[in-house]
């Protein structure tokens, strides 16, 4: 399985426990999940001026995350997403 780094923005208006349901249906294995808080965004996404900002460090398969890739795009709660594999450090 491979590492990566998923930051959602959400709208402002859900609440945590919204927010937590949502990220906990994506189907993959949560290692982290940062808070980042309501912050003020430097353009406009979808007539919103500020998200509420979530930093996840995941484990999954490709197959899974182009799953994940869907349900993300879909959910109209969700402003922006940003997935980054991680490398692995190997010892020598």
């Amino acid at each position: 399985m491979q590492t990566y780094e998923l930051t959602l923005i959400f709208k402002p208006e859900l609440t945590e426990e919204q927010s937590d349901a949502i990220i906990d249906k994506l189907g993959v294995r949560i290692k982290t999940r940062e808070k980042w808080g309501k912050r003020l965004l430097t353009y406009p996404i979808k007539k919103h001026k500020e998200g509420m900002y979530y930093l996840c460090e995941i484990e999954g398969e490709a197959t899974v995350l182009k799953e994940l890739e869907k349900t993300v795009n879909v959910d109209e709660s969700v402003l922006r997403y940003l997935l980054i594999r991680k490398h692995n450090k190997k010892s020598d």
